[in-house]
């Protein structure tokens, strides 16, 4: 059971894993990215946080727009 919107991901890899959770266009061709993909790039970026100062409790908020990059 999910509780907590950060637990949405592992949820999705453990029960409906799939080829193209995610998909954006790179130099005009398709690029999917699947749940295990988006996991794993969300797990770097974290540790790549972790790497720059940041600690559990720190507050950070993206600003993007909606694509994989």
């Amino acid at each position: 059971m999910v509780t907590r919107i950060f637990d949405i991901l592992s949820y999705q890899l453990q029960n409906f894993p799939k080829d193209d959770a995610l998909c954006g266009k790179e130099n005009g061709q398709w690029k999917k990215y699947s749940t295990a993909d988006v996991a794993r790039l969300a797990e770097q970026f974290a540790l790549g946080l972790l790497e720059l100062g940041f600690k559990k409790g720190d507050r950070i908020g993206l600003v993007s727009n909606n694509r994989p990059e």
